[in-house]
């Protein structure tokens, strides 16, 4: 093609288009390829074109910077070097003091976005088969150490090797009285709850029960004061005083206008009472009393004074003839002291028991002349009014009417009233709560076995063993894994929350296992974990959150 039919060529674009190269060829024969769409625009359209680097590699626009189409891409531009000759070489050396700040500055380009992953290449050819590998011919736990566990791998050619698991650590409880203390395990102070409630309110009083049974007859109290002396009674009928004959007390029967026995011997410690008297007497017998002088003083043989009704020295006898001795005991206590009867005697009282006083003392308000001096006997109230202090109340007292004082008045609480813990001096330390059971108040707790636990944690002792890392069971916390393989991690199903587990693994090849990075799995050590054959390696995988798992591995050293 000649010239004239060349540009005629770019001119009418039948023969030649823009994505066209014009080949141009140097006078050492090397060839330049030049668009068309440049030739065309610069020798029939008159425009030089314009070129810029961009990220894509060097594009050219021939409308004035209007568009803008690549020319070279940036692989394109690759430089082979050893197609260069020496002039070339040299031509393109390059100093860096020649540049400017700059150029310096502008050599770096920005980092660009990660390219997608690659397609799998194929499958190599197989390899050599190689050396009978070790194989493992058990696992067994070995020992306990607290929370950690120690497992022995023995191997197919004798050797071994240890590694431990660390179990979560449990809970710990201890009662300190009402409170109950809680620890995890391996520290060692607790925290402790009381459980006992606050006080509830004072309960509505409930119905009055039934009268109990009739309490044992108190001890004797002391012998009051004596009374004043009563009037005159009325003159009593005429009556016959008992007598004593043959030994045996005797009665008056008005009925049979006899004497009659009473079967009582005179020689006893013997009082006569109304009911000893009327149990002998028949018919309408009218009940009264006689007082000591109408009945001789005592109603005893000592008492007796006519012969005829006397045995013995007893009408005659001063005092006895076996002193006796007489004490006081039970409310009061008193010294022991010898009677013969020959004299009175006084007992001193040592003690009184106050527990055992009851009743009130007499005391004589009526009074008489006989029994009062001044205008006692007619007194209404004091001649000097007096002042009565008990507590913070004094209250002036001169007998013509009664004084009171409140609870508040003399410094007492209310019958209902409540303390602070302060307040009470012997507060117990710990007490028993309402609501707790009597087994945990009791000072010794029970023993239970693991077994006899309900509610306990499955027992996760023990190793699965798997060919693949595909559904990994978690019903243990350690797998043993044999790999020929790589495969995708993943869980036969959720691990609880704080759950682990471990995969011990034992490659028989040598391959690039694929470490989870989404899904919920953060991977601590990369997305890839690269098997040496027959060197173990290790993958464990802890539940920090619902359905969210960290896994991290490492390859033996």
């Amino acid at each position: 093609m000649t010239a004239s039919e060349f540009l005629q060529a770019l001119a009418t674009g039948s023969a030649i288009i823009d994505t066209d190269n014009v080949v141009v060829y140097s006078s050492g024969g090397e060839a330049l390829k030049i668009p068309a769409k440049v030739v065309k625009a610069y020798l029939i359209n008159g425009i030089t074109p314009q070129f810029r680097n961009q990220g894509s590699g060097i594009e050219m626009s021939v409308d004035g910077g209007t568009t803008w189409d690549v020319l070279v891409t940036t692989t394109e531009l690759g430089l082979d070097v050893t197609k260069l000759t020496a002039e070339q070489l040299a031509s393109i050396k390059l100093q860096f003091s020649d540049l400017t700040d700059a150029e310096k500055s502008s050599l770096k380009g920005a980092k660009g976005d990660t390219g997608a992953t690659g397609a799998t290449g194929p499958t190599g050819p197989k390899g050599d088969t190689g050396a009978t590998g070790n194989g493992i011919s058990s696992i067994t736990k070995t020992s306990t150490s607290d929370l950690v566990d120690t497992y022995t791998i023995t191997y197919t050619n004798g050797t071994t090797k240890t590694y431990t698991v660390t179990n979560g650590a449990g809970l710990e409880f201890t009662w300190n009285g009402t409170q109950l203390g809680v620890r995890v395990h391996g520290n060692t102070s607790y925290t402790y709850v009381d459980l006992k409630g606050a006080t509830g309110a004072t309960g509505a009083t409930g119905a009055t029960g039934a009268t109990g049974s009739k309490g044992d007859t108190g001890a004797q109290g002391i012998q009051g004061i004596q009374g004043v002396k009563g009037d005159t009674g009325a003159a009593g009928r005429d009556a016959y005083s008992p007598k004593i004959q043959g030994g045996i007390w005797y009665v008056w029967n008005d009925t049979t206008q006899a004497y009659e026995s009473t079967g009582v011997s005179a020689s006893s410690d013997y009082v006569l009472t109304k009911a000893a008297v009327e149990g002998v007497l028949t018919g309408d017998v009218t009940s009264h009393n006689h007082d000591a002088e109408y009945l001789g003083k005592t109603a005893k043989a000592s008492s007796a004074t006519t012969s005829d009704s006397c045995t013995g020295n007893a009408s005659t006898a001063t005092k006895l003839a076996t002193a006796r001795t007489i004490s006081i005991s039970g409310g009061v206590t008193g010294t022991a002291t010898s009677f013969d009867g020959s004299a009175n005697i006084s007992i001193p009282v040592t003690s009184v028991d106050a527990t055992k006083l009851s009743g009130t003392a007499a005391v004589n308000t009526s009074g008489s002349s006989g029994s009062c001096s001044g205008n006692s006997a007619t007194a209404t109230k004091l001649a000097n009014a007096r002042t009565v202090t008990i507590g913070a109340k004094s209250n002036i007292f001169d007998g013509s009417g009664n004084i009171s004082y409140a609870l508040a008045d003399i410094g007492a609480a209310p019958t209902s009233h409540t303390h602070t813990k302060s307040q009470i001096t012997d507060f117990p330390t710990s007490m028993p709560a309402s609501d707790v059971s009597a087994w945990a108040k009791a000072a010794s707790k029970p023993n239970y076995s693991y077994s006899e636990i309900t509610g306990t944690p499955a027992d996760r002792s023990g190793v699965n063993t798997v060919n693949s890392l595909a559904s990994l069971p978690v019903d243990k916390d350690v797998i043993y894994a044999t790999l020929s393989a790589a495969t995708d991690i993943s869980l036969a199903s959720a691990l609880s929350l704080g759950q682990s587990i471990t995969i011990v693994c034992l490659p028989s090849a040598g391959f690039t296992q694929p470490i989870p990075t989404s899904n919920g799995f953060t991977s601590m050590d990369g997305d890839s974990l690269t098997f040496v054959s027959g060197k173990l390696a290790e993958i464990s995988i802890l539940c920090y959150a619902t359905n969210n798992y960290s896994i991290s591995s490492k390859i033996a050293s």
